[in-house]
C-alpha cells in the first residue's frame, strides 16, 4: 500500500480550528474528561501542536485545571528536555503560547472547532489507510467554488454520517466477493451418518436462554445461527431483558438466590456478546442494570444509595465480575443493516463474539433511506424494510455464526386484545418475523387472562404471574402455540417460570432441559421430554387448528 505523502496530509487538517481548541484545553483542562467529545493526540498533525497537547494532558492528569505559560516551561523542562529546546531556546514558542492564551474563546463554541478538528483526524486515518476521501472533501481541486461548496458540506455534516458513508461503501464491496457457504449448495445424504453421529453424541441445545427453563426446552436454548425475534410491551423490560441474556452468556459468574452467594456460571461454557441498543446511555443506564443482573441487587437501591453493607459488597463484586466479561456495547439511534453487519464483522473479527442482542427494532428513515436505494428507488413499504431487516439479520446469524435476538414494540392492537399474541403483535408488520427461528410476544397478563387462569391458580396454588411469554414461531421444534407464566422482578431480572399452558389456558408439563456444568468443567446436558403431556388426562396435548380469536375465556377453563 502507498503510504500517503506528509504534505498531502497537513492539507487537511485546520490549524486555526485545532489552535481554538488548544486556546480552550489551557484554559479548562477538564475539558479533556469528556467521554462524548475525546481527544487523542493524532488529532494534531503539526509538531508544536501535538506537543502542547501532550503537556496540556499530562498537566491535567496531575491535577492542573488551567494551564499557564510557566507550566508549560516547567513540565518540558523537567520531562523533555528535547521539546523544551526546540519551544523555548531554537524556535521561541512563547508569543505563540501567550497568543493561545489570550486569544478570545467561548466554551458554546468549543463543540464546533473539536468537530472540525475531530473530522479532519477522521480524513487523514482513512487516507493513511489507503481509502479516498476526495468525494467528501478533496483539498488538492483547484476550482475554489467548487472546494467552498465540499468544505461547507463537510462542516455541517455530522462525523457519525460520514462514518457511515464509509461502511456503507467497504460492505458494498465486500459483498460483491463475499462466497457463498458450503451450506447452501449439497447433495442430500453426503456425509449423512457424520451429522448423525455428532447428534447422537449431543442434542443441538444452544447457551441458556434468559426467559428460564421453559424457554429452555421450548427454544433448544439460544443456538448459533438462529434467530429470535420477541417483541415486549412497553415497561416490560426489552433492554433489561437483553442484558441479561449477555450476562448469561458472557459471564462466568453470576448471583444464585437458592444458594445467596455468587456461583460460577451453571449454564455452560461462556462466550462474548454485543449489545446494540437504540436509546439508552451505555455508561449510566446500562451499566448499573449490568451490575444489578450480575449481583442480584435490585437497580433501583443501587442508583438510591440505599444498600446493605453486604449488598454493596456484592454490587462491587459485579462490577469486577463484569470487568471480566466480554460483553460489548454499541449505542446507534440511526442505525442501518450495513452498520449492523459492520459492528458484528468488527467483533467478531476481534472479539470472537457467539451472540448478537438488538435493542430494538423500528422502522427509522436511515433504515427505509437504505432500503430505497438497494432497490432502487423502489416504494418503500413499511412490512417490505422490515422484511429485509428480518432477512439481513438472519444472514447475519449464519454468515457469522452467532445467536441474534431482536427485539420489538407492540402494535396497539395487542394492547387492546388479549388474543392478539402472535405476528399480529408486531409494530410495523407481521413480515419482520418471517425469517426468525423462533417468535415470541411478551406481556403482562390481561384481567380476562388472569380470569381463564384462575382455576390453575387456585388447584397448584401458584402465585399470580406478572409476565406472560407466547411463543407462536418455533422453527424445528415440538412446542408451539405455547404461553409460559412467569414472575420477574424487573429490578435485577430473576425471573421464574410458574408453569406453561396451551393457546387455550390448558396446563401443560414441561420440564428442565439446558446445559449444566459438571465438577470436572466438562459439559452434559439434561434430556428433554419427548412429549408434552396434559397433567389431567396424561395424554399428548394437540394444539387445535381453530380460530384462537376468542373473547370468551370462561368456555376454555
Amino acid at each position: 500500500m502507498a503510504r500517503v505523502r506528509r504534505d498531502v496530509l497537513q492539507r487537511y487538517y485546520d490549524s486555526r480550528a485545532a489552535c481554538y481548541v488548544l486556546s480552550m484545553l489551557m484554559k479548562k483542562t477538564k475539558l479533556l474528561k469528556s467521554k462524548e467529545r475525546p481527544l487523542h493526540e493524532s488529532y494534531f498533525i503539526t509538531k508544536t501542536h501535538k506537543a502542547l497537547f501532550i503537556v496540556i494532558e499530562n498537566l491535567h492528569q496531575g491535577g492542573v485545571e488551567s494551564v499557564r505559560l510557566s507550566d508549560v516551561e516547567t513540565y518540558l523542562a523537567t520531562h523533555d528536555q528535547l521539546t523544551y529546546k526546540k519551544f523555548f531556546e531554537v524556535g521561541d514558542e512563547t508569543e505563540w503560547i501567550l497568543e493561545l492564551l489570550e486569544l478570545e474563546t467561548d466554551e458554546t463554541n468549543y463543540n464546533y472547532y473539536y468537530d472540525i478538528v475531530r473530522k479532519f483526524a477522521f480524513l487523514r486515518a482513512k487516507m493513511s489507510s489507503g481509502q479516498d476521501v476526495s468525494d467528501i472533501l478533496d483539498m488538492s481541486e483547484i476550482d475554489s467554488k467548487l472546494l467552498d461548496e465540499q468544505y461547507r458540506i463537510f462542516v455541517e455534516t455530522p462525523l457519525q454520517e460520514i462514518i457511515k458513508e464509509f461502511d456503507k461503501r467497504n460492505m458494498e464491496v465486500k459483498s460483491r466477493f463475499i462466497q457463498r457457504n458450503e451450506e447452501d449448495s449439497r447433495k442430500s445424504g453426503d456425509d449423512a451418518e457424520e451429522l448423525f453421529e455428532r447428534l447422537q453424541e449431543a442434542s443441538d441445545m444452544g447457551w441458556r436462554h434468559a426467559g428460564g427453563f421453559m424457554m429452555d426446552t421450548i427454544s433448544r436454548g439460544c443456538r448459533r445461527g438462529m434467530l429470535t425475534i420477541e417483541s415486549r410491551e412497553s415497561g416490560c423490560g426489552k433492554t433489561r431483558q437483553g442484558i441479561q441474556q449477555c450476562c448469561m452468556l458472557a459471564c462466568d459468574t453470576l448471583w444464585d438466590y437458592d444458594t445467596q452467594s455468587f456461583q460460577p456460571n451453571p449454564y455452560g461454557e461462556t462466550v462474548p456478546a454485543l449489545y446494540i441498543g437504540t436509546e439508552m446511555k451505555l455508561y449510566e443506564e446500562i451499566e448499573p442494570i449490568i451490575w444489578s443482573v450480575i449481583s442480584g441487587v435490585e437497580e433501583n437501591k443501587i442508583r438510591s444509595h440505599n444498600l446493605t453493607p453486604q449488598e454493596k459488597e456484592r454490587v462491587m463484586e459485579a462490577i469486577q465480575i463484569s470487568k471480566r466479561s466480554e460483553i460489548y456495547l454499541e449505542n446507534e439511534p440511526d442505525y442501518t443493516c450495513a452498520f449492523i453487519e459492520y459492528k458484528v464483522d468488527e467483533y467478531k473479527t476481534n472479539h470472537n463474539i457467539g451472540a448478537l442482542i438488538f435493542d430494538y427494532i423500528e422502522l427509522i428513515p436511515p433504515l427505509t433511506a437504505e432500503y430505497v436505494q438497494l432497490t432502487r428507488g423502489v416504494q418503500a413499504r413499511e412490512d417490505m424494510v422490515l422484511l429485509h431487516l428480518s432477512t439481513h439479520l438472519k444472514n447475519l446469524a449464519n454468515t457469522y455464526d452467532i445467536y441474534v435476538h431482536a427485539f420489538t414494540q407492540i402494535a396497539n392492537e395487542a394492547r387492546k386484545d388479549e388474543t392478539v399474541r402472535d405476528s399480529s403483535a408486531i409494530k410495523g408488520g407481521k413480515s419482520l418475523q418471517a425469517r426468525a427461528d423462533l417468535a415470541i410476544v411478551t406481556m403482562r397478563p390481561t384481567h380476562k387472562e388472569l380470569t381463564a387462569l384462575k382455576p390453575i391458580l387456585e388447584k397448584y396454588k401458584y402465585p399470580t404471574p406478572n409476565l406472560c411469554y407466547s411463543v407462536y414461531k418455533n422453527r424445528g421444534g415440538t412446542l408451539v402455540m405455547v404461553k409460559v407464566w412467569s414472575i420477574v422482578n424487573l429490578g435485577n431480572m430473576q425471573i421464574e417460570n410458574l408453569f406453561a399452558t396451551n393457546w387455550y389456558y390448558q396446563r401443560m408439563r414441561i420440564d428442565k432441559s439446558h446445559m449444566v456444568k459438571k465438577q470436572d468443567d466438562t459439559q452434559e446436558e439434561q434430556q428433554l421430554q419427548d412429549f408434552i403431556v396434559n397433567e389431567e388426562t396424561g395424554e399428548v396435548v394437540e394444539v387445535p387448528k381453530k380460530s384462537r380469536r376468542r373473547t370468551d375465556f370462561k368456555q376454555h377453563r
